[in-house]
């Protein structure tokens, strides 16, 4: 059966749900949790605020995260290698053990957290520095 939706039904469900879903309404993983507030950000304008240890502060964030993202690739990747490994085969590499890859996961974590605590941190010396 080759069932087609007629222009005018495409139009009636697009209507349908637009109504369904209130505007003002986000997923929970859309929404967004700056500790930056968009008030704080407009009042460093004219505060004269230096932004030198926030910069300083974004390049450790940064090499943070890159070596973040390289734990966390080792970790997705050694289920392939798991998968894929053959003991009997001297040229492949053996998997990582479960308690390595715990260890790694709970250094990333741990990470995540410092990033977070570190951002809150500087989100209220800004605030501090701004507001009277």
């Amino acid at each position: 059966m080759n069932a087609r939706v007629t222009p005018a039904a495409a139009a009636a469900l697009k209507q349908a749900a637009a109504q369904a879903m209130p505007k003002d309404r986000v997923s929970v993983y859309e929404q967004a949790f700056g500790q930056f507030a968009e008030e704080l950000i407009l009042q460093t304008r004219g505060a004269g605020v230096s932004v030198e240890p926030y910069l300083r502060n974004l390049n450790r964030i940064a090499t943070l995260t890159a070596g973040l993202g390289a734990v966390l690739r080792i970790v997705a990747g050694n289920c392939v290698v798991a998968d894929t490994f053959d003991a009997e085969n001297p040229a492949m590499e053996p998997p990582l053990g479960s308690y390595t890859v715990n260890v790694l996961t709970n250094m990333a974590a741990e990470v995540c957290e410092l990033i977070t605590d570190d951002i809150s941190g500087s989100a209220d010396k800004l605030r501090d520095e701004v507001q009277p």
